[in-house]
């Protein structure tokens, strides 16, 4: 009867591992760009969003005018990243493409990041 128990629970417990698993390796898997948007923030407030829904011709966007920083940002409609920036260390550039949810990069020294996000938490003001 014991030994019947610990089976049960080894098996139970299996199940639930492989779940999680599979759960993870779904939502990995699943298509980036699915109702998500690209958030560029300044100085910690959410300036603009970009929707990533469907592949496009590459745009680039420069955050000159609208923000005053010497930053460049590219995407594709799917996919975005920092293509330029005029900080001395480049990491937002070399963070690289980003296409899935909460996928972040960051310009510390011109305070701007970008951060996808699924298009129905965007609150832009």
């Amino acid at each position: 009867m014991l030994k019947d128990k610990k089976k049960l629970t080894i098996l139970i417990i299996s199940l639930i591992v492989l779940l999680s698993a599979a759960a993870v390796i779904i939502q990995k898997l699943s298509p980036a760009g699915e109702g998500l948007s690209a958030v560029v923030a300044y100085d910690g407030e959410q300036m603009m969003a970009i929707p990533l829904t469907a592949p496009q011709e590459l745009t680039e966007i420069k955050l000159h005018q609208q923000l005053g920083v010497d930053i460049t940002l590219e995407y594709t409609g799917d996919k975005i990243r920092f293509k330029s920036s005029s900080c001395p260390d480049k990491i937002c550039i070399n963070s690289g493409w980003l296409s899935r949810d909460m996928d972040i990069a960051v310009c510390m020294p011109n305070r701007t990041s970008v951060v996808i996000m699924p298009s129905d938490q965007v609150k832009i003001k």
